[in-house]
Order: C-alpha cells, then structure tokens, then sequence
C-alpha cells in the first residue's frame, strides 16, 4: 500500500479525469492520493465521490505555480478547505491571467507561421485552468512537434517564437492563501530550484514541508532534502506529479512513499492521518 500526494487531472492540465485518476489509483495499489490540480480545486469533489466506492483516501489539495527571483517555484497546499472564499477569489483571478497568456501565446504563434487557433488549444484544456501543456499538446496535434516535450523545445520555452512571460503570485503568497484556506504549504519538486538560498527564503516565509521523494530525486537528493527538512522542523511529502501517461513517463504511485511516511508528516504539521493510513491495513 502506497501514498502518492502529487496528482492532477483534467480540471488543470493532467489527461485523467478525476474519477479515472482514482480508479488509476486503486489498479496500482495506491490508498491514499492528494489531486493537486495547477491553480484550481474543481477536480476534488468528482474524486472524492469516487472514492467513497473504493478503498482510497483523497486529500483536498492544489498546486499554486508562482515566480520568485526569476524562476518558477510550485507551492503545494494539502488539507485545504477548497471552498474557501479568499482562496478562490485569488486562483480565480490566476486562471483569467492563464487565460490572456494563452491567447497571447496562439497570437505569437501565428505570427510565426503556426497554424493554431484559441479553440485547437481548449480542446485539449478540459478544464477551467488552462496552461502552456494545453498549447504544446495542440501543437503536437497539428503536427508542429513530435510529443509535448518537443513543443516545449521548440516553441514554449523562454526564447521560442511562442513564449509569453506568466503573470504570477510570488510563493510567500502563495503559502499565505493556503494557510489561511486551512492547508499545509509544501514545496514541489525542490530540485528544480537550486541551492542558492531560495528554499531557505520559503522556509523563512512560512513553507511547512518539501516534496523530499520525486521521480526525478536520487538517492542522493532525498538523503540531502530530507536532512533540510529535519534542519528545519518540515514535513515530508512524496508524490508522482503524475499528468497522464502520454505528458511524463511515469504512473500513478511511481515514487517511494508510504503510509509510515505520510503518518510522520501528519504528526510533523499537526493534521490527522487519513483513515487509511492509520493502521496501515485495509
């Protein structure tokens, strides 16, 4: 029996719908899941009522993208009341900002030679939050790249023909929504950023945990995180960042994360185990 905390959907950018992404869980073995959608918690009703019909917790979660000296920081945010009204009024406002971005984008492309239309680029944006993952599979479709990866290459990365700069929250924002909306502040994918003293400005920002067990950490990058959380009193979260089998190689459940560990976080930041984690059976 396996934890994953790091799991999107349709509702952001994940090619999974909620209730398949829970019926994906229990196939693999997975009782207790987190839906971290990008920006948006509209995913975390249809999986908790599909659920109820299986042997699987959720976590009411989401997954904040922000900016902070000039590079992209992901706050994750678990125990999160999702109908909370400050919460929603800001990710609303983030949503119609990923909105502009997006035409902006279809625009520059255009220009470029790209034949691609606003509505080519929502039909793969399922949901209510829409991102560069939607633009790059449109472009995929349309033949203009090979997979998604290779339309990030060529098109969407800072320098290509179809980039257009995000207008984003800063993490300490980011962290205070959360926390105000009940949640824990944990950050995603803390190799991503580096070690020239950001995290420690995140940590002193009020952070409560980091993503220490990821897909892409070593054995040497989860032993020097999870000595960084300890240093400084976080939890520790482990997740697949699955989108779907056809955006990133892996699957629901592919990364080591159990329920002792997800009990030593919720001891760590004070919430309650899930019911299935508590005696880790069935």
């Amino acid at each position: 029996m396996s934890v994953d905390l790091h799991l999107h959907t349709t509702a952001s950018d994940g090619t999974f719908k909620p209730r398949r992404l829970v019926k994906r869980a229990v196939k693999k073995g997975v009782r207790v899941i987190a839906v971290t959608d990008h920006d948006t918690t509209s995913g975390i009703q249809e999986a908790c009522d599909e659920a109820q019909r299986w042997s699987v917790d959720v976590i009411c979660g989401i997954e904040i993208n922000t900016e902070y000296r000039g590079r992209e920081v992901h706050v994750l945010g678990y125990f999160i009341d999702p109908e909370n009204s400050d919460l929603q009024r800001r990710l609303e406002t983030v949503r119609m900002h990923r909105v502009q971005r997006m035409s902006k984008m279809v625009e520059r492309l255009r220009a470029a030679g790209v034949e691609i239309d606003e509505e080519d680029v929502r039909r793969h944006g399922r949901g209510e939050s829409l991102g560069r993952p939607h633009v790059a599979q449109a472009l995929v479709a349309k033949k203009y790249a090979f997979h998604v990866a290779d339309a990030f290459e060529r098109w969407l990365r800072p320098e290509c023909p179809g980039y257009v700069p995000r207008e984003s929250l800063d993490p300490f924002e980011a962290i205070s929504l959360i926390t105000q909306a009940g949640g824990v502040p944990v950050l995603a994918h803390p190799l991503h950023l580096g070690s020239d003293g950001v995290i420690e400005d995140l940590i002193a920002g009020g952070l409560r945990g980091l993503e220490v067990y990821y897909p892409t950490h070593s054995p040497t990058h989860i032993a020097y995180f999870s000595d960084l959380a300890d240093a400084h009193g976080l939890g520790k979260t482990g997740g697949s960042d699955f989108h779907g089998p056809q955006i990133k190689r892996v699957d629901v459940g592919d990364v080591d994360f159990s329920l002792a560990g997800l009990r030593a976080f919720c001891e760590t930041v004070g919430r309650d185990v899930p019911r299935l984690a508590r005696g880790g059976r069935l």
